[in-house]
């Protein structure tokens, strides 16, 4: 694989352009895919739409899955427009249902049903049951593709089962047991596969201490909760402890990522002005309550100032210390945000009771 640098990668970004406006169609997809996936991202993101055209058709429907996963959602719009639909639906066959769901629940009604009728029906069944769950739940952000294991199986059966199915699986690092109900008994490791006798069966290499979460559980606890234990993932079951799937480490970064932003944004009075994807104008449209209010708060403020104004005119020296006040305040409040923000991040504080207090 090419590593790249800061400096050598506009270069050869513009070398791979190079060979694809030249047709040069095996050179580019040898040195295309044999660069990162974000250094293939930001390769794309510098084509124009003609050479957008010509790349489509020299990807596979899984070479164009794990780029179209990587980009933003705005990009990722733009790219849907530009594909008929059923090398749409090629595509997101090959992408994890947990990543379909989270871009069409960004969609319009039509435009969703269109992509999952494009798709393989147990696909899109997947996908569908995901959109059920209410936002930011342990449902919406968990994956379904697992491997189930049952105790009764041997570590040869799984090693060799593991040899099929884990290049369609999110992540083996982590294996769980399940009942002939499918409910969730146990998780066994790789690496106790790896060690144990061939012979040995599932249910004697398995711990039986499950950390679970619900499916409804909220996202944020579920990250505080990989966190904690610092595991690469945590099975998602129902209420009836039915295994429906795991959310990865990789999942809870982007959770962590948003709620930090949305924490932030309630506490600067920002909410909704932070994405990047909107103008100016929307920007401060979105901030101008608070920002009349707090001018209103100012005017309030001369007045009483103005009140004073023949003690001021008697000690002059006085008015020196105003700024100094207002000075002081906003560093206060800046001191006091920063504190906040980063004791939420931390887990130091709870929502719940900081929203409380600023309510009351």
């Amino acid at each position: 694989m090419v590593k790249l640098n800061e400096e050598t990668r506009a270069a050869y970004s513009r070398y791979l352009l190079e060979l694809l406006e030249a047709e040069q169609t095996t050179v580019f997809r040898l040195k295309f895919l044999d660069l990162h996936p974000v250094d293939q991202v930001e390769v794309f993101q510098q084509m124009d739409q003609a050479q957008k055209e010509k790349f489509y058709k020299l990807m596979t429907p899984s070479e164009l899955a794990d780029i179209f996963e990587e980009l933003e959602l705005e990009e990722q719009k733009d790219v849907v427009n530009d594909w008929e639909d059923q090398e749409m639906g090629d595509v997101f066959n090959h992408m994890n249902a947990d990543d379909v769901a989270d871009f069409l629940g960004e969609l319009q009604e039509d435009q969703r049903q269109g992509i999952l009728t494009s798709m393989d029906d147990e696909d899109a069944k997947d996908v569908q049951e995901l959109l059920t769950y209410e936002e930011e739940t342990a449902g919406a952000i968990m994956t379904k593709e697992i491997v189930n294991l049952h105790e009764l199986e041997t570590v040869h059966s799984v090693l060799d089962r593991l040899r099929n199915e884990a290049p369609d699986a999110e992540m083996i690092y982590y294996l769980y047991v399940v009942d002939e109900e499918e409910k969730l008994t146990g998780v066994v490791s790789l690496r106790d596969l790896m060690v144990a006798q061939l012979d040995a069966k599932i249910g004697d290499v398995m711990s039986r201490r499950v950390v679970s979460v619900h499916v409804n559980e909220d996202q944020e606890d579920v990250a505080q909760l990989i966190k904690k234990y610092d595991f690469l993932a945590v099975p998602v079951v129902s209420t009836s402890e039915e295994l429906l799937g795991i959310v990865t480490v990789d999942d809870v970064m982007d959770v962590l990522e948003e709620e930090a932003t949305e924490d932030l944004a309630e506490f600067s009075a920002t909410r909704g002005a932070t994405d990047v994807n909107i103008t100016a104008f929307q920007a401060a449209k979105k901030r101008s309550p608070w920002i009349i209010l707090l001018m209103l708060f100012g005017m309030i403020t001369a007045g009483i100032i103005g009140s004073f104004e023949e003690t001021l005119e008697q000690v002059v020296l006085l008015s020196a210390f105003i700024p100094m006040l207002m000075g002081s305040a906003g560093n206060v409040g800046t001191q006091s945000l920063a504190i906040v923000v980063r004791g939420l991040a931390l887990g130091n504080f709870e929502k719940k009771r900081i929203d409380a207090c600023a309510r009351s």
